[in-house]
């Protein structure tokens, strides 16, 4: 609408300027019409995100890019002045083409500055691909300045420094602002990281400060089946093994105490989680785990009589069975 009100109110001023007057016109609306598509094309686009699923971010970007060059350069052909010079018209036809109005490059300027705003604070494109869009900037007025600019050298040479603080301040604060969200993110996962490990700090310090002697005088009673059809027979364990000791029962991976054998003078290795020593399962060699505050308090009463074993699945460690009972 725009367009065409501007249309209507320049008037040829001699009887030679409609024919100049009527090609600049076809000019301008081509760039009208490119404008309008490339709009309607990033709203297509963007219009459902299920559309944009599998699309890189880099590719948004770079789309994005682009839609923010098309109107660069179509600002050119859509300036009655500019839009004679590109025609190869002298000023003066294109004067009395267009009739009285004045000329300047403040139209194209402030176009330009708009689309570098919006590019630098609105869109998340990040300051090394809007680099495109700053170079597209000031190559599009060097054109105009070869075009021949209405405006003398002393305002054409205010204008470029203009334009060139204008778009450094910009792409400056682009990339101070991801700077400041980059070290927001770290400062995140620095304190998240720092939480975590104050509670497992937190954990483990409450957990040490529970006897051996206060867990063992609390057992209670499971029910345990012979292999051999002998029956069932009561057994005592911890009260956390208790889950353990069901979910054995029902998924079969609660040995018998004679299928294994351990060496508890041949130790293996020690952790926070307890001390694995050698063994022999079936007789094939393992390596038995055994909880480190039980190994420090019964030692080897605990292994000696130890009922039954935890043996662990065979997707997880098949050759390090825990044990589950003591006396």
């Amino acid at each position: 609408t725009f367009f065409f009100v501007t249309h209507l109110m320049v008037r040829p001023l001699t009887p030679d300027a409609p024919q100049h007057h009527g090609s600049m016109f076809h000019q301008r609306l081509i760039a009208n019409i490119v404008a309008l598509c490339s709009c309607a094309i990033g709203i297509l686009v963007t219009w459902r995100s299920s559309w944009l699923e599998g699309v890189s971010a880099r590719r948004l970007e770079l789309y994005a890019t682009f839609e923010l060059a098309v109107p660069i350069l179509v600002v050119l052909h859509l300036d009655f002045y500019y839009a004679g010079k590109w025609q190869g018209l002298p000023s003066d036809e294109i004067g009395s083409a267009v009739g009285d109005m004045y000329f300047s490059d403040s139209r194209v300027l402030l176009s330009w500055a708009l689309i570098t705003v919006i590019a630098h604070m609105h869109l998340p494109i990040r300051w090394c691909l809007l680099i495109w869009v700053e170079i597209a900037v000031l190559l599009s007025y060097l054109v105009c300045i070869a075009l021949g600019s209405p405006e003398g050298f002393t305002n054409v040479a205010i204008n470029w420094v203009t334009l060139l603080a204008l778009i450094l301040s910009a792409a400056a604060g682009k990339r101070h602002v991801e700077y400041l969200e980059r070290l927001s993110m770290l400062a995140l996962i620095s304190e998240k990281t720092m939480r975590f490990q104050s509670e497992f700090q937190l954990e483990r310090m409450s957990s040490q400060s529970t006897t051996v002697e206060k867990m063992s005088d609390i057992v209670f009673e499971i029910d345990r089946y012979q292999s051999g059809g002998g029956g069932c027979i009561k057994s005592f364990a911890l009260p956390r093994h208790g889950n353990l000791a069901k979910m054995g029962q029902s998924e079969h991976w609660l040995i018998e105490a004679d299928q294994l054998q351990c060496f508890p003078e041949q130790l293996l290795g020690r952790g926070s989680f307890g001390v694995v020593v050698a063994g022999e399962f079936l007789g094939a060699a393992c390596g038995d785990q055994i909880e480190l505050r039980i190994a420090h308090a019964v030692a080897q009463r605990f292994i000696e009589r130890a009922s039954h074993f935890q043996a662990t699945p065979p997707s997880k460690h098949r050759h390090v069975p825990r044990s589950l009972h003591h006396s």
